[in-house]
């Protein structure tokens, strides 16, 4: 058996929310999982994430993969974490609130 390193990027072929999502995972609903060819025509599936507030998956979307949790078994468990893929288009906001807030500071006390 051969290890092949796949490529980060790819584009959504077709997806799916769920809305009503397996045990462990209801916490999570809705969520989007895609079918992604990644730049060497390897076809793999995975959750969309990071989105922006009123942004949708579409077909052809261009995404890249990212290491983010995928579960956790109660407050004190296990954390399980894996591939996901997010949109590759510019940013204009982070994902986590507390990383804009530190980025204003920091701009605010280089001005």
């Amino acid at each position: 058996m051969e290890l092949v390193a796949l490529p980060r990027k790819g584009k959504v072929v077709t997806f799916s929310i769920l809305y009503s999502a397996p045990e462990g995972f209801e916490l999570y609903t809705p969520y989007a999982v895609a079918e992604v060819e990644l730049e060497n025509g390897v076809k793999v599936l995975g959750q969309i994430t990071d989105l922006l507030p009123g942004q949708k998956v579409e077909e052809g979307m261009e995404v890249e993969a990212v290491f983010r949790k995928i579960s956790e078994d109660g407050e004190e468990g296990l954390i399980r974490y894996g591939m996901k893929f997010r949109p590759t288009q510019k940013r204009v906001f982070y994902h986590y609130p507390h990383q804009l807030h530190d980025i204003l500071r920091v701009m605010m006390f280089c001005v």
